[in-house]
């Protein structure tokens, strides 16, 4: 807690005798004790503690007057009242996040907080309290509502809150948003999307006009202190640098609430905290540090980091990038090459950061040519790379290749290039966009070519999220192989308050028919299970055939598809893969997070699951096959390697795991396993593809090709989170 030192000095006057009033109605009282409020600082700007009257000398007309020093320290009661209409809805995840921020400012052994949201209301999230978790998970409860916004309103019961606190306490509203007119009115607030954990930042304008900003540049953990520049006001800011960066995955240090100033001659002088965590108890371990650089230095950006030394056999394919698995298909096997996307990170070269990327690697001869799609895909101008962003590529019926990539969920378009030739993906033509809705925020490309559709000229289908802004999976077609492209609309819809998005994957045939894997919601705002539905003649069908309704209308419910598991508190589901054979009997892998039950965010995901289910013509024969360790980090702790099925074979899958597969006993990194099935599925034969890595190894994928050869690849090296990694791509080509 902040406590306001206040020094009550109180003067004792002499009495002086009544006197009657001027008939110029002059109003004069006798005056027992003047108060004189004092605050008494430091030369450092600290309060100075445990004064007494003696310390003191008060005159009055030059008099030296008695007095006595009343010390008071007033807690703070905190309102904090959030819009939180629908035009706030790319904001409030971030304003979820500013819980820890208060431990400090307001909190001790007498402060409180409050949460009220209002949209076309005013709710009170959660009531006053001195217990920082709590406020956390009620500022987690922010959700966008109507349209609307009673932003007044908020003020006066804001008020009336505090009005009930005691009085000697200091009473503070924190209004979230934003005003444009004096205050009159207000609009909402604008993410930034400059990261930060939660932590102190400053930013200072230069005497050239540019900004200078240092702030820990990730979501989570302060083991990153940067420098950057911006010379537009903080639209974007295109110049950063490292002051401290540490990568160890254990122990990391901390380095944080840092200060900036310019001095005379230009340069920048920079202080913060400096924790070595990794050092023993008992050893020095915290510090203030003082940095001394210069403009030239920042604007050099980090030199080049080393990659990961891939073990002999593996191929390095591409030395800098990162994907997600929910987009398809992001590698291809076709005309003698192996086609890979990435969104690069800028960890080897700074001028590739957000790059969209593909390799085109000869199958023959081992060459390698890489290719930039679009020039720093950013989810904002100056803000994170995103692995979300990676593209997606499906053959044209001439050939040519279809590359379809999107921004994170923040813009309301996806982009699209088709490439000069047949097969090859060295060369592209110009890109074009296409806007499903102005209110569309797109992210996850799945790209699916039948052939039958269209009068049998085929069609391309984008099974995307987001149409809308709805957070639900969605769908555009083209009729001419995606050179120009038509909306459908969302296909599953989740009836709820809370905006559940549902995780699909996407197999097809390529001729008429795709299946679809599919949860409930995001694993971490629902009890996951998993469904499967698929299309065929303009209708979704359950897993036996039997229709539900055209593509066009959708699933009203989760409900309506076949479940294949269910889910509860302790058995929590997340989608991985999807294929079928040449019979159409779909086959799937998936993750299950374990005994998290009432766990917050960041305390859960220690025990992760894999599971294999396959279709046999009449049900679901589903079995749990590997342990699959614990979460990538703390935050998405549904996060796992993940597991990879080979399309060609439904008797073999690729883990990724810090875990034994078979014991569960941890590893120090995470290690790509194959798995083998003798008997649909019930039990596994494991074997390690990589051992004694000295990086991580996540997320595999196995491209289609045929049933002699099979190309194994992953993501290698270092995994903070999606907009935080290095990150190699490598596999192996097994023939």
């Amino acid at each position: 807690m902040r406590a306001n030192l206040t020094l009550w000095l109180c003067l004792f006057a002499p009495l002086a005798g009544a006197q009657e009033q001027p008939p110029e109605q002059v109003f004069r009282e006798q005056v027992n004790i003047v108060v004189a409020p004092t605050t008494v600082l430091d030369r450092d700007g600290n309060y100075v503690h445990g004064l007494e009257a003696k310390d003191f000398i008060l005159y009055d007309k030059n008099i030296q007057q008695d007095i006595r020093v009343d010390v008071t320290f007033l807690p703070i009661s905190l309102v904090i009242a959030v819009q939180s209409d629908a035009a706030m809805e790319g904001v409030l995840p971030r304003i979820q996040k500013i819980g820890p921020m208060f431990r400090d400012l307001v909190f001790g052994e007498h402060g409180e907080a409050a949460v009220i949201s209002f949209s076309h209301e005013v709710r009170v999230l959660q009531d006053f309290t001195s217990d920082p978790d709590r406020l956390s998970e009620g500022l987690k409860k922010l959700r966008p509502l109507a349209s609307t916004s009673r932003l007044v309103d908020a003020v006066n019961d804001a008020v009336r809150m505090l009005r009930r606190r005691p009085g000697n306490r200091r009473r503070v509203i924190l209004l979230i948003s934003e005003s444009r007119d004096e205050g009159v009115t207000w609009t909402p607030a604008v993410d930034s999307d400059i990261p930060n954990p939660g932590a102190g930042m400053e930013v200072i304008a230069l005497r050239d006009g540019t900004w200078a900003m240092i702030y820990n540049d990730t979501e989570r953990g302060r083991h990153s202190l940067a420098v950057a520049l911006s010379d537009d006001e903080g639209k974007s800011w295109k110049w950063k640098r490292h002051l401290e960066l540490d990568r160890r995955e254990t122990g990391a240090g901390s380095f944080h609430y840092p200060s900036m100033i310019q001095a005379r001659d230009g340069t920048l002088h920079a202080s913060y905290s400096y924790f070595l965590n990794h050092l023993p108890a008992g050893a020095a371990r915290k510090t203030i540090k003082h940095a001394h650089f210069n403009v030239a230095w920042v604007k050099q950006g980090d030199p080049p980091a080393k990659a990961a030394a891939a073990p002999a056999g593996i191929t390095v394919f591409n030395d800098d990038g990162g994907w997600c698995w929910f987009q398809d298909e992001r590698a291809l096997v076709t005309g003698g090459r192996l086609i890979i996307g990435s969104t690069a990170a800028g960890a080897r070269e700074a001028a590739r950061r957000g790059n969209i990327e593909v390799v085109s690697y000869e199958l023959a001869s081992g060459s390698l040519k890489r290719t930039v799609l679009h020039q720093g895909l950013l989810s904002t101008p100056g803000g994170a790379y995103d692995d979300h962003n990676a593209p997606a590529f499906v053959e044209r019926s001439d050939g040519r290749l279809l590359a379809v990539y999107a921004a994170h969920g923040t813009q309301n378009r996806f982009y699209y290039r088709i490439s000069e030739r047949p097969r090859d993906a060295s060369a592209w033509r110009e890109e074009k966009v296409f806007v499903p809705s102005e209110k569309s925020r797109i992210t996850y490309q799945n790209l699916h070519r039948l052939s039958k559709e269209n009068g049998g000229k085929g069609r391309i289908y984008n099974f995307y999220r987001g149409y809308d802004n709805s957070f639900k999976p969605s769908y555009a077609y083209s009729d001419d192989d995606g050179e120009t492209w038509s909306q459908g609309g969302v296909f599953i819809d989740v009836p709820s308050e809370f905006r559940h998005r549902p995780y699909a994957r996407y197999a097809s045939d390529g001729v008429d028919t795709v299946h679809i894997f599919y949860t409930e919601g995001h694993p971490r705002d629902f009890d996951n299970s998993v469904y499967h539905v698929f299309y065929r003649a303009g209708n979704l069908h359950r897993s036996d055939g039997t229709v539900i309704r055209p593509l066009a209308e959708g699933l009203k419910k989760p409900e309506e598809g076949t479940r294949i598991f269910r889910g509860d508190p302790d058995n929590v589901a997340w989608t991985s893969d999807i294929h079928a054979d040449a019979q159409g009997r779909p086959w799937v892998a998936y993750s299950v997070q374990k005994n998290s039950a009432g766990l917050p965010s960041k305390q859960g995901g220690e025990d992760h699951r894999y599971r294999y289910a396959r279709w046999t013509g009449r049900e679901w024969r589903d079995y749990e096959i590997a342990f699959a360790g614990s979460r990538l980090y703390p935050g998405e702790d549904d996060y796992t390697g993940n597991i990879a099925l080979d399309p060609d074979d439904p008797d073999a899958v690729y883990i990724s795991s810090n875990a034994d597969p078979v014991t569960g006993a941890r590893l120090p990194h995470y290690q790509i396993f194959a798995g083998r099935t003798a008997d649909g599925g019930r039990t596994w034969r494991w074997t390690p593809l990589t051992r004694d890595s000295d990086a991580d190894n996540i997320r595999p994928m196995v491209p289609k090709w045929d049933k002699a050869n099979t190309a194994v690849l992953w993501l290698r090296g270092t995994y903070r989170a999606y907009t935080n990694y290095d990150l190699a791509v490598v596999g192996l080509i097994r023939r």
